[in-house]
């Protein structure tokens, strides 16, 4: 049993290990294939707004090109602005697909590999376009893609090569890059400032003095941006992926505070694999005892002795990682789900092997050192004599016991604790009604001539109301600087466009003014309703009639004040917020709500959308699982801690099954004895139980403080969080002790019925 046991554990371990340390290698290697990745940066705006400090990874499309001609350190340059929407092929419509508006050079720039074609020219004409092999696939299936057209944002492109998909630990990611076009290739200064721009500096290029030139070039350029504190800083290529505190960003983002947890609770994980181990070997020590003499007998020296346990120990080692290493092949798939990675074992990859051999030595040293040092140590003559039984589970043993049990704790908490606060933000009062509610993204003729579309629909009875926004709620699209007549620093807010009826079908409360938005406007001042956090933010007790300025020339009128509500994560506090009145009818986000079962409703939307808009796919979403996502990546940490915690469970258990097993074996003598002198069933599993109960007790008083540590400075990143109830803290000790109890009383209770008799007689 001991063998299956030690390599059970062990292979749950290293499994845990592989999965987590080769997404660990993949997260820190991102972006590290491109040529001058050493010497590749992207700009960075820094500022600070409504007196908060922000950054902005993306600027105006001018900046490159100004800074590339007035400063000789930058090498070369390109840009890359970021685009979502349906591609034509034959009046087929595709959905939605990441894109990239690029300059001409970005295949020479970057490292992305051309299945065919010249990087050189493959973006030289603005009617060109580079599509990866997915996208290929999708839209040319069996035909050559080379020289075939498609249609993007009203204009016709021709395939001029074919990339291979973009690499997984690339941070930029698309499947199809455009040359700039269209008002994209004529922005200026002061418009768009979406453009992602990316340098190479030459060897040796002086940081800092290239940063302080670089914030020169914008102010000179963008003079209100001296206002609010301004500088560019130089981000390297390498950090791109795991750079944080960016109001917008559209690449590929990683969480490295995530990366280094799991990396540490992986650790953790195989540091109590490897004390099973130990456990397990000393607890058997009573059955290897005369092996051990016959050989001290024959002259076989300690140091001997010990290669002889590491070389047992590796074989254990060995037969573990291959059962760990196909149990997390077996297990990738869900690992990747809840990381939102895609590591995969490469066989044919020297990493792998490298990352192998040193998971073996570390294991090896880990769980070997301790039993090769104590076992080897035992006096030949008792153990000959057959006298030998084994100690007494010693200091260091129940302090291993501890350590696992206390990780084992300490993670249950912190999973219960997380499940808890998932519930909290996803159950909280938003001060807004997201539930049933169908959301559907308008293109050219659904939603056109609104009115008449809303009225038509709402005879249905399966539908409600319908109302229609220019985004959704979690998205920020828009953003204006506003700002009382006479004052000189403008405050960011955002900008939402909304139909008159939005506030009432979402809920959402004035509770100063009126809704001027289903009214004539009396003069030319356009009315506006603001939130609580604009209103703060100007200073305005009663803003209503207030007029404030818009991007420092455009007059408005505020006509309602609305409360605020938790449109967005509740990670952050309620941002400043606009609200103007949409004019336009297309390409909108149309919200219908809905009564009973959803399904005669989407029933209704899909007969209208494939009549008025045939070449597009039909899509559609509930806006409560739009909030669900913005929880996924706390989702998704939920689930790993949760499936780590499983796992140092089992192990925990394993090694505790076993610990009282023999333990219960080298009592059997002194258990008999004490039956035969009247000790009773209760007696003896009080008395064979007690350590285990003082063992857990110890884990939970060490483990408790460590959760709230952590679990507090987890909290501190939401604007709204839940309790650290106490209660919760005690059942989870109670669960601890339960199956404790479970695991060790069923040996206990077997050798503590036995008949003593028997027991004796063989002594």
């Amino acid at each position: 049993m001991v063998g299956l046991l030690n390599i059970s554990s062990l292979s749950l371990g290293i499994m845990v290990a592989v999965m987590v340390g080769l997404w660990a290698i993949n997260e820190w290697r991102f972006d590290r294939f491109h040529k001058n990745v050493d010497r590749m940066y992207r700009i960075v705006l820094h500022a600070t707004l409504n007196d908060n400090p922000i950054k902005l990874g993306s600027t105006y499309r001018p900046f490159g090109e100004a800074a590339q001609a007035e400063l000789p350190d930058i090498e070369d340059m390109t840009r890359v602005f970021v685009l979502s929407r349906d591609v034509a092929v034959d009046n087929k419509y595709y959905p939605a697909t990441r894109t990239f508006v690029a300059d001409a050079n970005f295949f020479s720039f970057f490292s992305f590999a051309l299945r065919e074609g010249d990087p050189a020219t493959a973006l030289a004409a603005p009617d060109r376009v580079v599509i990866s092999e997915t996208a290929a696939r999708r839209l040319f299936p069996g035909q050559n893609p080379i020289a075939q057209r498609l249609r993007f944002y009203d204009a016709d492109f021709t395939v001029s090569a074919i990339m291979a998909d973009m690499p997984q630990n690339s941070s930029l990611q698309a499947d199809m890059v455009f040359p700039a076009f269209g008002w994209l290739a004529e922005s200026e200064w002061g418009n768009s400032d979406g453009f992602f721009t990316f340098f190479t500096l030459r060897p040796n290029a002086d940081l800092p003095q290239i940063e302080e030139a670089l914030t020169e070039i914008l102010f000179k350029n963008v003079d209100l941006l001296k206002t609010i504190g301004a500088k560019i800083t130089l981000e390297p290529m390498k950090d791109v992926h795991f750079s944080a505190g960016f109001m917008i960003d559209s690449l590929r983002k990683g969480n490295p505070a995530l990366v280094g947890t799991l990396a540490l609770v992986a650790l953790v994980i195989l540091v109590i694999a490897c004390i099973n181990f130990t456990n397990l070997f000393i607890s058997t020590s009573f059955l290897r005892a005369k092996s051990i003499g016959l050989r001290k007998a024959h002259g076989a020296t300690r140091g001997r002795l010990m290669l002889g346990f590491y070389g047992e120990t590796a074989v254990y080692v060995l037969i573990a990682i291959g059962a760990g290493g196909f149990c997390a092949h077996l297990a990738l798939p869900v690992f990747n789900s809840f990381t939102q990675g895609t590591t995969a074992i490469d066989l044919l990859s020297p990493q792998l092997y490298l990352f192998l051999a040193g998971l073996f030595v570390v294991t090896v040293l880990l769980a070997g050192s301790f039993p090769a040092c104590y076992m080897t140590r035992f006096n030949p003559i008792q153990t000959l004599s057959g006298k030998f039984r084994g100690k007494n589970i010693s200091l260091f043993q129940k302090s291993l016991i501890v350590v696992q049990f206390s990780a084992s704790i300490a993670l249950l908490i912190v999973v219960c604790f997380m499940q808890k606060q998932l519930r909290f933000m996803i159950n909280h009062e938003l001060g807004f009604d997201k539930e049933h509610i169908i959301y559907v993204h308008g293109r050219e003729q659904f939603g056109r001539n609104y009115d008449v579309f809303r009225d038509e629909l709402l005879k249905n009875p399966a539908i409600r109301d319908i109302t229609m926004k220019n985004a959704l709620p979690t998205q920020w699209v828009q953003g204006w600087g506003f700002n009382l007549i006479g004052a000189s620093v403008p405050i960011l807010m955002e900008v939402n466009r909304v139909k008159p009826n939005y506030f009432d079908f979402m809920g959402m409360t004035i509770i100063d003014g009126e809704n001027p938005f289903f009214l004539t406007a009396a003069d030319s001042l356009q009315p506006i309703v603001i939130n609580e956090s604009a209103a703060a933010l100007l200073q305005l007790d009663a803003p209503v009639d207030r007029i404030i300025i818009a991007n420092n020339h455009q007059r408005m009128v505020v006509k309602g004040l609305l409360r605020n509500a938790y449109v967005r994560s509740l990670r952050n506090e309620v941002d400043p917020q606009v609200y103007v009145k949409l004019t336009g009818d297309s390409w909108n986000v149309l919200f219908f709500k809905i009564a009973g079962d959803p399904q005669p409703a989407i029933d209704l939307l899909r007969d209208q959308w494939e009549t008025l808009e045939p070449g597009y796919p039909f899509e559609y979403h509930f806006l409560d699982d739009a909030y669900k996502d913005l929880y996924a990546s706390e989702t998704s940490a939920g689930n790993v801690f949760a499936f780590a915690m499983l796992i140092t469970f089992v192990i925990s258990v394993a090694g505790l099954f076993a610990t009282a097993f023999y333990a219960t074996q080298r009592r059997s003598r002194e258990i008999a004895l004490r039956k035969v002198n009247g000790a009773t069933l209760r007696d003896l599993l009080l008395l064979l139980n007690k350590d285990f109960i003082v063992w857990v007790a110890v884990s939970f008083l060490i483990a408790s403080p460590v959760a709230w540590v952590g679990l507090r400075s987890w909290l501190s990143g939401f604007a709204v969080k839940t309790t650290l109830s106490g209660w919760l803290f005690l059942l989870v000790g109670l669960i601890a002790l339960l199956v404790a109890l479970l695991t060790t009383s069923f040996q206990t209770w077997k050798v503590a019925s036995a008949n003593p008799a028997e027991r004796l007689k063989t002594e």
